[in-house]
């Protein structure tokens, strides 16, 4: 009569044994910050290739730093700066609200640019920016609890031309980008996997054209034009279907069915202009030289929900 008990108590052993020898989810995503982790906004430098790069970076105070993060890079256009995009795109209010680390990249050159392709643009050599945004992404990682499985780029203009290239050069590390008003060089893109894409961009925009542009500075392809290509190298095999926006002058054109879920989508603004819509208006240039500001769409917020349904592929 003894023995079924003893069985008993000996699975019970055993079964508490392996569910505390086995560790939780938790346990095995969590890893050690270093003691050079901090939070809050820095500003900060690091050497790539013996030349010293600048960045911004934004930790919200309240972020686990046990826990992996994503990492969003967020890249300014031609003759801005990081300070600049900063106060554009408002991206630390996000990272406070969604528990994610931001770095604002600075472009080299005078006036300061990225090399999104164009030789035109090239400082020192034709790869410096790429080797600066790895350089960061492995130095962060090492800093900070970053989760590789969603590391995003969004650009803006130039910035946005940047974010394509790394889409196109550095999918293996780039889980998704987004563009506002970007600006795309002609790239031999041939990227490793799919890469999910948003673009938002006003069909007004007076320096990089809706519907493209040849210039001595450099030529763009028409917008819908660049997303359909981006379609197809996805394997998409539905689209493209356009749906009102949230807002009157919106539309979103969207590609869907596509191989590993690699979504494409442009939110196409009727009327918009050059500027990171949503921001404040009274950090824009002129609307005679950018054309219309629109406030009522917010395309961080965008940009941030559609990284939010995207990561790298895990084998």
């Amino acid at each position: 009569m003894c023995v079924p008990r003893l069985w008993l108590v000996l699975a019970f052993f055993f079964a508490f044994s392996l569910r505390s020898a086995t560790p939780s989810l938790a346990q095995v995503s969590a890893c050690a910050p270093s003691a050079q982790a901090a939070t809050g906004e820095q500003a900060l430098e690091i050497e790539v290739d013996g030349l010293v790069r600048r960045y911004l970076l934004y930790v919200p105070p309240s972020l686990d730093l046990t826990q992996p993060s994503p990492l969003l890079f967020s890249l300014h256009g031609f003759t801005s700066n990081m300070r600049q995009q900063k106060a554009w795109d408002d991206y630390d209010r996000l990272a406070d609200e969604n528990g994610f680390i931001v770095v604002w990249g600075q472009g080299e050159g005078v006036p300061p640019r990225w090399n999104a392709g164009s030789a035109r643009f090239a400082v020192e050599d034709d790869l410096m920016d790429m080797r600066y945004i790895e350089t960061l992404i492995d130095h962060l990682s090492r800093v900070y609890c970053v989760d590789a499985a969603r590391i995003y780029a969004s650009g803006f203009s130039n910035g946005g031309g940047m974010a394509y290239r790394l889409a196109c050069q550095m999918a293996d590390r780039i889980a998704a980008i987004a563009t506002m008003s970007g600006a795309f060089a002609p790239l031999d893109c041939q990227p490793s996997r799919p890469v999910p894409v948003l673009a938002v961009h006003g069909t007004t925009d007076p320096v990089v054209r809706y519907n493209g542009m040849i210039s001595p500075v450099g030529s763009t392809p028409g917008v819908e034009a660049w997303v359909a290509a981006w379609a197809e190298r996805n394997g998409c095999q539905s689209g493209p279907i356009s749906t009102p926006g949230s807002t009157p002058q919106t539309t979103v054109i969207a590609y869907t069915d596509c191989d590993n879920e690699a979504n494409v989508q442009l939110y196409r603004v009727e009327g918009g202009g050059h500027t990171w819509f949503g921001s404040q208006p009274r950090d824009q240039y002129p609307a005679f030289v950018v054309g219309n500001h629109v406030t009522d769409l917010d395309a961080s917020a965008i940009m941030w929900a559609f990284f939010s349904q995207h990561s790298l592929p895990q084998d």
